[in-house]
């Protein structure tokens, strides 16, 4: 049965997706007072305890990752924020961290921090990248208090089904990870846009027979937000691609299709029950070229002719996985062009957490 899971765009605003919508007990969605939400978000004083620890390397690979400063992040707490809890805040006093995570780095991309956390048993983990020299880390943990403020004031099991991206029947708890990028200008040298990435990375069994052997299958889905802080010259392209790099991972389902714009379906079959929804992309078409033979899939989103300045764009594409061996690993990418030919690339980050 499929959920329609439509998103209303924020303008001016790099708020999560889930900001922007309340499920209903119905399982239906209602618009939030977006200009009241961001009035609490103004206003609201950070609980968040940030304990930080300066690192000049970040590490992650298949077989070995950067351990944790393992703090008992909000353990067996129903509230998600008191004085008391605490967030893992690695930095390198706001100058690049040395990184193995990017790849086909073209665009020199820089990684300034990572902010790690827990919410019952569900992993959190946010990447603070840019194109700059140097972050602001009071910006940073600005940023990232506002999300962290804005999560509903339940217990994980809860918030990983409010998710529009997550179905029900777990096998697992899932594992977050939130990707933000800045990107200056080629004049300027001042930020003009920033994309943000949610991925959630939902492993549905890891008892499946795959080709005779036993295996795990996961659905990666993603919730991804392009805002152009300065809007002229407007962006007129949009490419994200995912993919599993690694030859005992195989791609065997992706969504969207092709899409000449308005509603947009997801389907996520194989293995296990399929999932679906949709997304709403306004006033731009969806190119597919995903392939799953090369084990990727790619979107892109193109403004329509009479969609003249687009200032912002969403788009929630997702593809299940399985995997037969080790960490999974999967793959995360962003380009993007501007009216005039400026352009922007994340380069090849990759995403690895435990599986078997």
């Amino acid at each position: 049965m499929k959920t329609n899971f439509s998103k209303r765009i924020l303008k001016k605003s790099l708020l999560p997706i889930s900001l922007s919508t309340m499920i209903l007990a119905s399982g239906s969605i209602e618009p939030l007072n977006v200009n009241a939400v961001e009035n609490v978000l103004a206003n609201h004083k950070s609980n968040v305890n940030f304990v930080s620890k300066r690192i000049t390397n970040w590490s992650e690979n298949k077989t070995n990752t950067t351990q944790s400063l393992n703090l008992k992040f909000f353990s067996n707490k129903k509230s998600l924020l008191t004085e008391e809890e605490n967030v893992g805040f690695y930095h390198n006093d706001g100058n690049p961290i040395a990184t193995n995570i990017i790849s086909d780095n073209k665009d020199d991309v820089n990684l300034f921090a990572i902010i790690e956390y827990n919410v019952g048993s569900t992993s959190y983990r946010d990447y603070y990248f840019s194109e700059q020299s140097y972050m602001d880390l009071d910006e940073i943990k600005e940023d990232s208090s506002k999300d962290l403020s804005s999560m509903p004031n339940q217990s994980a099991p809860t918030l990983a089904k409010v998710s529009p991206m997550v179905d029900y029947e777990e096998a697992s708890a899932p594992y977050i990870r939130t990707y933000n990028w800045s990107f200056e200008s080629p004049t300027s040298g001042k930020v003009n846009s920033k994309v943000k990435s949610t991925v959630v990375l939902a492993r549905k069994t890891s008892k499946a027979t795959i080709d005779g052997a036993p295996g795990s299958v996961w659905n990666v889905t993603t919730e991804n937000y392009l805002s152009n802080t300065i809007i002229n010259p407007p962006f007129i392209e949009w490419n994200a691609r995912l993919a599993v790099p690694y030859a005992n991972e195989d791609l065997i389902s992706y969504g969207p299709k092709d899409s000449g714009g308005g509603s947009v379906d997801v389907s996520l079959s194989g293995y296990v029950p399929a999932i679906s929804y949709s997304f709403e992309v306004g006033g731009f078409s969806v190119n597919d070229s995903s392939n799953v033979f090369e084990k990727y899939g790619r979107w892109s989103l193109r403004k329509n002719l009479f969609n003249i300045t687009p200032d912002s764009a969403s788009m929630s594409p997702a593809i299940r996985v399985i995997n037969k061996k080790g960490s999974l690993a999967t793959q995360i990418s962003h380009s993007y062009i501007r009216s005039g030919g400026e352009s922007h690339y994340t380069g090849v980050v990759e995403i690895v957490v435990p599986d078997r």
